[in-house]
């Protein structure tokens, strides 16, 4: 992995192809979660031990929010993001 959140062009017939047609994020560390929620793109990267917020209109990460432990997955729900740890 290359450390990038890319979402696939909305034209694209194969839904599985993730090439960054529309605009891509580089997140770096060790990406192992990711929800949607709060018009954002919420990413876990473990090897920072962090949650990122990311603006899918902008391309942009908004916040960094740091987590005691290794965040290993992530949900949205209640208008909260909730985060597992190791």
């Amino acid at each position: 992995m290359d450390g990038r959140l890319a979402r696939p062009h909305s034209r694209l017939a194969d839904r599985r192809a993730y090439e960054a047609a529309d605009g891509s994020v580089t997140v770096g560390g060790l990406i192992n979660g990711i929800a949607q929620g709060a018009g954002s793109i919420w990413v876990s990267d473990a090897e920072d031990g962090m949650v990122l917020r990311v603006d899918p209109k902008e391309n942009a990460i908004v916040s960094k929010i740091p987590v005691v432990g290794s965040p290993s997955g992530l949900a949205y729900g209640y208008g909260r993001i909730w985060v597992s740890v190791d």
